[in-house]
């Protein structure tokens, strides 16, 4: 996404919801209603400070959440942003590959890369995957040094490689969060201790 950094949180968010909407079948509708199962799940009764319908008639109910939902973005373009309950709910509620480009643009802000956490038992990247971000990441870098030289020339694609070489780098640092699981203790303390002693 261009200029995620000059946008605010909440926009970078909101980008994300609006080219859900657009690029596919899912409705206002049914992106709040997973929106207020992860904020319900998130909030307790108690401190929730958004209500969302009670209608008996569940589409009726979808419909009127996605209306309030929609709401919030008119409702907070001011400088405040959206409440932090509510921003984590929308990112929650995002299908892939939405959700992990946002959060990934979310992350680029802090200057940080965002990794899936590696759930025990479970792969969280294939080499399949990892070689096709590296593709990807290639494919655009060579059309750059088709002449030997990045320069001006390749102003126009070096935001694309910037964001394909991003994810290179996310690949790499699940692949190795992967390799660290299954290292013994012993193994995993000294490696902490070759990180600190090399800063």
């Amino acid at each position: 996404m261009s200029n995620k950094k000059s946008m605010r949180r909440d926009q970078v968010v909101w980008a994300y919801a609006h080219r859900l909407i657009n690029e596919t079948v899912v409705s206002w509708a049914s992106y709040a209603a997973d929106v207020v199962v992860h904020y319900e799940r998130l909030v307790a009764v108690e401190v929730r400070n958004i209500h969302w319908s009670q209608h008996k008639d569940v589409p009726t109910r979808m419909k009127l959440d996605g209306q309030d939902l929609r709401r919030f973005e008119g409702d907070y373009k001011s400088a405040y942003g959206l409440p932090a309950e509510l921003e984590e709910s929308m990112v929650m509620a995002l299908p892939e590959p939405y959700k992990a480009a946002c959060v990934a643009d979310l992350a680029a802000r802090y200057g940080c890369y965002a990794t899936p956490v590696l759930e025990k038992g479970g792969a969280v990247i294939g080499l399949g995957t990892f070689a096709i971000e590296v593709g990807e990441w290639l494919q655009v870098t060579g059309q750059m040094l088709d002449d030997g030289v990045i320069n001006g020339d390749d102003a126009e694609l070096a935001q694309q490689a910037i964001h394909e070489g991003d994810d290179v780098i996310a690949a790499v640092l699940a692949l190795q969060k992967q390799c660290e699981a299954v290292l013994p203790v012993a193994d995993k303390d000294s490696m902490k201790l070759r990180v600190v002693s090399n800063k």
